[in-house]
Parts: structure tokens; C-alpha cells; sequence
């Protein structure tokens, strides 16, 4: 018989699909001599320590410790468990061909996605039971009574955001504006559809100036948090001379020492209020040019350009923003360029970009 030898680590990542060989028969005809010299001695785990059926003994303790953990009513952290199970089963599949491990690691998914998704229900039955147990006690109460549970709940607790907006909604149902008004205003809630409402409440109670201020700085406010943006970036040959007075060139085609102006518009470049009521924009623009390669084309009349855009104060909150850059294309070989235009809002630390494609002839 051959002297027993470590098996290969891979073929001992899972026993439990391992086959047993089978028994030597006796009677089987001798082997030659050189049949009877042992193999060379293979890489292998140490002895009694199996790293695959201990990592497999891992996994499916958590599948079963998963599977309990549903049991007990917390599909939250079955959902994590089976994830680290089946991690385990696909990095034990990766170096083991055997289809147990794949059957495993799928039920463990289908597994998985039965607990996310008990997760997902108990959640929303959960703020279901806090909705309603908000609302007074069955049999369901008219308006009046509504109106006031409500204006006791908020006056037991002014900062109760959620009573206040129920609130609010019974007094406009009831076209109750100025109460509505009112509850909405002693409450500080930043959810911009009820600073809509508030501002459409002044305007339905005559408070015009109130109602376009709130709308005014709502606008501000949406225009800061939204992402900086170039439109209609164009090469020009003629200098632009205003926002949308801009002739496109013909052809982005140029050629080397060519004096050319490119033209943009910004959207949401934020604004601030300076004093004497005026509006302050500042804007800075960077730009390079780089060939079909990507690489970054040397730009001598241009080093280490940047141009800070920080037009006179606005008499009002300024809409048309637009920058218009003279440049000269670099000397260079034909081919086809890219110029990058990075553009910052100073005031907010916001940046983006954009890419104008050209060519040197």
C-alpha cells in the first residue's frame, strides 16, 4: 500500500463532499515496484488544524444562528448573519467545485431575502402602531374633536412636530387659515413642504411681503444645497458680450496661437446678502488642455491660470450668471484636445466640471 500523505488544502475545504476511496482488494495483482515508491509530500494544512471544515462549521453555525435569530421576532440581525454566512459559503466555493456549496450559499440568499424583507414589514408596521397611536381612542371622533386632542397634544408638548403638522392640516381643512398659520409658524420644522404652506397661508391672509420673503429664502436655500452646474459651454470666435449674446463658432477646429473665447452659463451658483441690501456672487474658473491621451498639454501663456470671477454687487437676487473666458490654443501638434473648465463657488466650496472637445489643425 502507499505511504499516507497530506491531501492538498483545496480537497480539504469541505469534507462533507468528500467520497471515501474505496477498500483495497486483497486480491487485486501486485503493483510494480515503482508503484510502491512514495509521492513527494504536497503542501497541506497542519494536522488537526483543517482551515476548509472549520471555516464550513463557521458558516453553518450562522445560518443556524441566523435562522434562530428570525425565530425570536429579529429580522434585522438574521438578515446580517445569513450575509456573513454566505460570504463564507462563496469564498468555500471559490477553491471547492462541489454543488453543496453553491445549494448552500443560495438558500442562505433566499434566506437573506426573506428576513430583509420581514425587516422591511415590521418596520412599517411599527411607525404604523406610533401613527395611530397618536390618533384618540376608537370610535373614530369628528373634526372638533380631533382639532382638540390635537391642540392639547401640542400644548402638552409644543416641540411634538408631528402634532403640530396634524394640527395645522385639521385648521386647513376646516379653512381655519389663520389658526393654521399660526400653529405652523410657532413651531421651528424645517420640512420645506410646510414652509411652502406657511408662505401660501400669508399670501391667502393677505400677507404678501411675508409670503414672497419665505418664498424667496426657501429659493436661496435650495439654490445653495443644489450641485454647482455648467450649461452650454461654447468656443466663440467673436468676443460674447452678455448673458445668452454669444455667437457659437462654426467648427471646434483651430489652430495653434488661435485667439478664441469660450462662453458658459453657471446654474445654482450661490448668492449672499452684503450690506446696503445688495447680492454678492464669486466664482473662480481653472482650466487645462489635454490631448487624446489624456495626458495635460503644456500651456506656456496660460501657466498656472485661474480667473476669480467677482462681477460689481446685484441690485437683486441675480439669475443670469454667465463667464466668459478669452484664451489662446496652445502650440501644439494636430490632433483632437480636451479642454477641462473647473469651476468653483467660493461662497459654498461647491465645484464642477466640464469637458470641451476640440481640434488643432
Amino acid at each position: 500500500m502507499r505511504k499516507p500523505f497530506w491531501l492538498p488544502a483545496v480537497s480539504l475545504l469541505v469534507t462533507s463532499c468528500a467520497q471515501t476511496p474505496p477498500a483495497e482488494d486483497p486480491a487485486r495483482a501486485e503493483p510494480d515496484a515503482a508503484a510502491l515508491e512514495p509521492e513527494p509530500p504536497v503542501p497541506a494544512t497542519p494536522p488537526g488544524d483543517p482551515l476548509g471544515p472549520r471555516l464550513l462549521a463557521e458558516a453553518d453555525r450562522l445560518f443556524t444562528e441566523a435562522s434562530r435569530t428570525r425565530s425570536a421576532g429579529d429580522p434585522d440581525g438574521a438578515a446580517d448573519l445569513y450575509g456573513r454566512a454566505i460570504a463564507l459559503y462563496e469564498a468555500l466555493a471559490k477553491f471547492d467545485g462541489s454543488t453543496a456549496l453553491a445549494v448552500r450559499a443560495e438558500n442562505a440568499r433566499e434566506a437573506r431575502k426573506k428576513a430583509t424583507a420581514e425587516a422591511e414589514t415590521a418596520a412599517r408596521e411599527k411607525w404604523r402602531a406610533e401613527f395611530l397611536s397618536a390618533l384618540p381612542a376608537a370610535p373614530f371622533p369628528d373634526d372638533a374633536a380631533l382639532v382638540k386632542h390635537f391642540e392639547e397634544a401640542v400644548a402638552r408638548n409644543p416641540d411634538d412636530r408631528a402634532a403640530r403638522r396634524r394640527l395645522a392640516a385639521l385648521y386647513l381643512a376646516d379653512e381655519r387659515y389663520p389658526e393654521a398659520a399660526a400653529t405652523l409658524e410657532q413651531g421651528a420644522d424645517p420640512e420645506p413642504v410646510l414652509e411652502l404652506a406657511r408662505a401660501a397661508l400669508w399670501y391667502r391672509l393677505g400677507r404678501n411681503d411675508d409670503a414672497v420673503a419665505r418664498l424667496e429664502e426657501i429659493r436661496l436655500r435650495w439654490r445653495r444645497a443644489l450641485p454647482l452646474r455648467v450649461e452650454r459651454p461654447a468656443f466663440c470666435l467673436t468676443p460674447p458680450t452678455g448673458f445668452d449674446r454669444f455667437t457659437p463658432a462654426g467648427s471646434n477646429a483651430f489652430f495653434p496661437q488661435q485667439k478664441v473665447w469660450i462662453y458658459f452659463e453657471v446654474a445654482n451658483a450661490s448668492v449672499a446678502q452684503v450690506e446696503g441690501g445688495k447680492w454678492k456672487v464669486s466664482l473662480r474658473c481653472d482650466y487645462e488642455v489635454l490631448d487624446d491621451a489624456g495626458h495635460a498639454v503644456p500651456w506656456p501663456e496660460v501657466k498656472d491660470f485661474a480667473r476669480d470671477y467677482d462681477p460689481p454687487l446685484y441690485g437683486t437676487v441675480p439669475d443670469d450668471v454667465c463667464l466668459m473666458l478669452g484664451v489662446v490654443i496652445p502650440r501644439a501638434a494636430r490632433g483632437k484636445y480636451t479642454l477641462v473648465l473647473t469651476l468653483t463657488d467660493k461662497q459654498e466650496t461647491k465645484s464642477t466640471e466640464a469637458r470641451m472637445p476640440f481640434e488643432i489643425r
